[in-house]
């Protein structure tokens, strides 16, 4: 499937980025990526093999916003063949989930984890998977409302036809919506100021 979207459109002006869930955490289709010349961001699982290289006292972790901490790391997993580099993110556990006492140093944060091979900072990888969670929203909107996990048929091309027209079908209903929220602000605008407000497409 990877190489299939690659192929319908890549352009030699156009950079594609793989932003992924932590399912898709997989030496085959970190490579498949890697042989198309693309850029990924992959949340990844909590092994022990990374595990062990982030909770030591040695890493040195660097603070930004919002309470985040970020430190980076080029390794491997045990059935990888090769580096890649390593992002880690950790925020502190709520009071109420740390543990009073702890022998292992680390214990009172939480870890996530994520592969990429793009050239932004740390923090910025970390800030650009949390994206992610906005386009979680309208892809459960559309695989519920709009049957857009079902695949009808067998044909990859035939399959994209039905989904772009799914997609129009969709942002027409978000569209519809959205003007009619925009119309009712504007009345209740009129009525409470006596003036109409102009929004600028």
């Amino acid at each position: 499937m990877i190489k299939e979207i690659v192929a319908h459109i890549k352009t030699d002006d156009l950079e594609i980025l793989f932003r992924m869930d932590s399912g898709y955490f997989d030496d085959n289709i970190i490579a498949t990526i890697e042989s198309a010349s693309c850029k990924y961001l992959i949340k990844g699982k909590e092994y022990p093999t990374l595990v062990s290289q982030v909770t030591t006292p040695t890493v040195s972790f660097t603070k930004g916003n919002e309470g985040r901490e970020t430190t980076e790391l080029v390794t491997k997993l045990d059935t990888w063949d090769n580096d890649r580099r390593f992002v880690v993110s950790r925020v502190l556990k709520p009071e109420k989930d740390r543990k009073q006492l702890s022998l292992l140093e680390g214990d009172e944060f939480e870890h996530f984890y994520f592969v990429a091979n793009s050239e932004l900072l740390s923090e910025k990888v970390v800030i650009a998977y949390e994206k992610r969670g906005n386009a979680e929203n309208y892809i459960k909107e559309a695989k519920y409302d709009m049957a857009v996990g079902h695949l009808l048929l067998r044909s990859f091309w035939a399959n994209e036809a039905i989904f772009q027209l799914m997609m129009l079908a969709y942002a027409s209903c978000v569209l519809r919506t959205i003007c009619f929220c925009c119309s009712r602000w504007t009345l209740q605008m009129e009525r409470n100021t006596g003036s109409k407000l102009k929004l600028s497409a």
